[in-house]
C-alpha cells in the first residue's frame, strides 16, 4: 500500500514548503532511516503526525523541523538540525514536520504562520491562497466519501 503524500503550503507566505510529505506514525527506528533518506528528494519531507520527538543522531544530513499545533499553525522552526541546537519547545506541538534544509529560509517561515496541509490532486493555489484558515482535508473529508 502506497503512502499518502501531501502537498504543504504556508498560507501566510503565500509559498509551498513540500509537494510530498508523507503521514508517519512509525517507531523511532524506521523514522530514522526515513529522515536519513530526505536528503535526496529536497522537495520530499515526512509530517510526523502525532510528533513523539526527533532521534538524536549523528551524521545526519541536515533538515529543517517545523512544529505545528493542533490547527496546523506554526509554534516553532529549528533550521539545519542536528547541526544547530534546538531550542527547548515552549508549547508541545500536536504535529511536526520534517522537510530539506534550507526550506524554513527560503519560504521564511516563521511562528504564527498558518499551514494548510492537502493532497496534490486536491491542490486548488486560488483555493489555497483566499483559505482563511490551515486545515488539514484528507480526500474523504473533501468528497464526503471515499475514492
Amino acid at each position: 500500500m502506497e503512502s499518502q503524500k501531501y502537498c504543504v503550503y504556508n498560507q501566510t507566505r503565500e509559498s509551498f514548503l513540500s509537494l510530498g510529505v508523507v503521514v508517519m506514525d512509525s517507531p523511532i527506528k524506521q523514522l530514522k532511516m526515513l529522515m536519513e533518506s530526505l536528503s535526496v528528494k529536497t522537495d520530499g519531507g515526512l509530517w510526523l503526525m502525532p510528533f513523539r520527538g526527533i532521534p538524536a543522531t549523528q551524521g545526519l544530513t541536515p533538515i529543517d523541523l517545523i512544529y505545528l499545533d493542533e490547527d496546523q499553525c506554526v509554534i516553532q522552526v529549528a533550521e539545519s538540525f542536528p547541526n544547530t541546537a534546538i531550542q527547548p519547545l515552549r508549547t508541545q506541538p500536536t504535529s511536526a514536520l520534517v522537510v530539506a534544509a534550507h526550506t524554513v529560509f527560503t519560504s521564511q517561515t516563521q511562528p504564527g504562520d498558518d499551514g494548510r496541509l492537502d493532497r496534490p490532486h486536491l491542490v486548488d493555489v486560488r483555493m489555497v491562497v483566499t483559505s482563511s484558515r490551515a486545515t488539514l482535508l484528507s480526500h474523504e473529508e473533501r468528497t464526503g466519501g471515499g475514492e
